[in-house]
């Protein structure tokens, strides 16, 4: 007996395949490399191929529907898409495992520009702008419905596992639904997508439809939203002109909500531009972008200070670049006529490609502007002289530890120590060929460790960029990074438990005891009618500044946590879990300090 509705189903099925084979391969590809993430011994290797695979799927999808569009034979479309396959593998190896944040940084733009490539690989010619919008429309459609099904599908599944593993006992590792999302997400979803695509996408230019639900979401959701997000802004843009305060951080993600709404708004109603009782969207149009113009002004000015303060980094480099970007989009639509809205993508693609290779690139510019940075603030203080590394022969201001800190931790993580090493002699950089492949958080760490061995080569102390020095007043509170009930006895006779302030605590008589010294913010160990002081305050006072979390609070190592003093008659070692005070007159005033002391007697 046959089924016509499953008899449909799969023949729509292998026609989709016929249609797009190499982007349903992708995606099996993205999948099976997906699943190994999660695996008991991961191969960085699949991390890989499921980045270059993701890509694979929007390369090999504007591959097909260009020949399509454009008629070429078949004869030419396998190769072209050998041809791209060979990139994306050559892509997949070249991204370093090390260096993490280029590779997300550059995954995310290409994955940016392939996607904005499909929007007008059909319509590169001139004019067809009906067809252009119905096509991206019917794409945007088609997204929509297959994400639903395979949240759908996803969801049953999983709740069918996990009746299995309750009802019937049978365990269901956590990891299978990772790779159950994985196969669902890259093939499942992908092949119900591409199922939809409009067939005759040149004809798409006759077509008239437009859906209700786009133009009620459009007009009476999207676009209220950008009006109340113009007069945020606007409202803050006078504020900052009255108070004459520099804006916040907050403006770079306040321009860009409202620049990607009111795009997309803009986007959305253009086929209403021809109706009669829809003047409002030329209107709306011309007065959005013009509304837009003061806080890209402001935008651009609040980065320009910010790299001219800490030079470039990727994120202020992109940063820059589409509120250009912006800014060029916003006076085209002021000044011109022309309604050309193919322009947003096709530009966008070209920023996203731009940007993410060559000398020009976000990359290369940034290393270039923090390596500059790194060297006027080593040559300033006296740490760099003909290429290498000098011990501070003076002080170094606390902030200018601190922009040590932070330029050597963004260059090591970022871009590695090729460039850092020869200063030093190129005892540095062994640890790069080690780290994330197997333990990120371990490789940050890892990190860490290298930029506090350089500064302690410099012979100055790390500071956190969280770090700020503590004012009259604010409290501060320490813990080490990680708690351990196993110590080395290092031939102590005691081991004394350190809850400070309390009572004395007598260790082999009264004469022997130690004690806690408010005025001298000190442990004080009596020793017959000697005494031995611990000095916690200044060794504080010394940490304070190399904490690793906000402001006031953080975590310092075992090694950082651990301090010595002795004298001739006892040898103690304290270690400290916990500590906490305020700044009282300048000075850290301990309140609660935990913690151990192993002592031994000299004598």
């Amino acid at each position: 007996m046959r089924f016509p509705a499953f008899q449909n189903l799969r023949t729509a099925a292998f026609e989709s395949f016929i249609r797009f084979p190499f982007v349903l391969l992708a995606g099996a590809v993205a999948a099976v490399a997906g699943m190994d993430m999660v695996s008991t011994d991961p191969d960085f290797t699949w991390v890989r191929v499921f980045l270059a695979a993701q890509l694979g799927i929007a390369l090999f999808f504007a591959i097909a529907i260009a020949a399509e569009v454009y008629g070429w034979p078949r004869h030419l479309l396998y190769p072209v898409s050998l041809v791209a396959a060979t990139a994306l593998t050559g892509y997949g190896f070249i991204p370093s495992e090390k260096l993490i944040i280029l590779t997300t940084t550059r995954h995310l733009q290409l994955t940016a520009g392939l996607h904005l490539l499909v929007a007008f690989v059909p319509f590169v010619a001139p004019g067809l702008m009906n067809g252009f919008w119905q096509y991206n429309r019917a794409l945007f459609l088609r997204f929509c419905l297959s994400a639903l099904y395979s949240i759908v599908l996803f969801g049953g599944l999983s709740v069918a596992l996990a009746a299995i593993d309750q009802l019937l006992g049978i365990k269901v590792a956590e990891k299978v639904y990772f790779r159950l999302w994985m196969a669902i997400a890259m093939v499942f979803n992908t092949w119900v997508f591409v199922g939809g695509v409009p067939k005759d996408i040149l004809g798409l230019e006759s077509s008239s439809e437009y859906t209700k639900g786009l133009r009620v979401f459009a007009q009476y959701i999207l676009v209220p939203l950008v009006i109340i997000y113009l007069v945020i802004l606007t409202t803050y843009l006078g504020k900052i002109i009255i108070t004459r305060v520099w804006p916040s951080g907050w403006l770079g993600y306040l321009v860009s909500s409202v620049a990607v709404v009111g795009i997309l708004a803009h986007l959305l109603v253009y086929p209403m531009r021809a109706n009669a009782e829809s003047q409002w969207v030329r209107t709306y149009s011309r007065w959005y972008y013009a509304a837009m113009i003061p806080a890209i002004v402001m935008l651009l000015l609040a980065i320009g200070k910010r790299i001219a303060q800490y030079g470039v980094t990727e994120n202020r480099y992109i940063l820059a670049v589409l509120a250009g970007w912006l800014a060029l989009i916003s006076l085209y639509y002021i000044f011109t006529r022309a309604r050309n809205i193919k322009l947003i993508p096709i530009t966008l693609c070209v920023v996203a490609f731009g940007t993410s290779f060559g000398p020009w690139g976000a990359f290369s510019v940034s290393e270039r502007s923090q390596m500059s940075r790194l060297t006027n603030l080593l040559e300033k203080n006296d740490l760099l002289s003909d290429g290498a590394i000098q011990i501070a022969a003076a002080d170094v201001s606390f902030e200018d530890r601190k922009e040590i800190s932070a330029v050597l931790d963004y260059l090591v993580s970022a871009h590695g120590t090729e460039k850092i090493a020869p200063w030093f002699g190129d005892r540095w950089t062994v640890i790069d060929t080690t780290g994330y492949e197997d333990d990120h958080d371990g490789a940050r760490a890892l990190d860490r460790e290298l930029v506090r061995g350089m500064m302690n080569e410099m012979g100055i102390e790390y500071v956190s960029k969280w770090n700020k020095p503590l004012t009259e007043g604010e409290s501060f509170s320490v813990r080490v990074d990680s708690y351990t009930d196993v110590f080395a006895l290092e031939s102590a006779d005691y081991l004394v438990r350190i809850d400070a302030p309390g009572s004395t605590v007598i260790i082999e008589e009264p004469a022997r005891s130690m004690s806690w010294d408010h005025d001298r913010q000190s442990l004080v160990l009596a020793i017959d009618e000697d005494t031995l002081v611990i000095d916690m305050g200044k060794w504080i006072a010394n940490v304070l500044p190399t904490l690793t979390g906000p402001r006031g609070s953080g975590t310092m190592t075992r090694d950082q946590a651990r301090l010595i003093a002795k004298n001739h008659r006892a040898h103690a070692i304290v270690h400290v879990d916990t500590i906490s005070g305020e700044i009282n007159e300048g000075v850290a005033e301990i309140k609660d300090i935990r913690g151990i002391c192993l002592l031994r007697w000299l004598d």
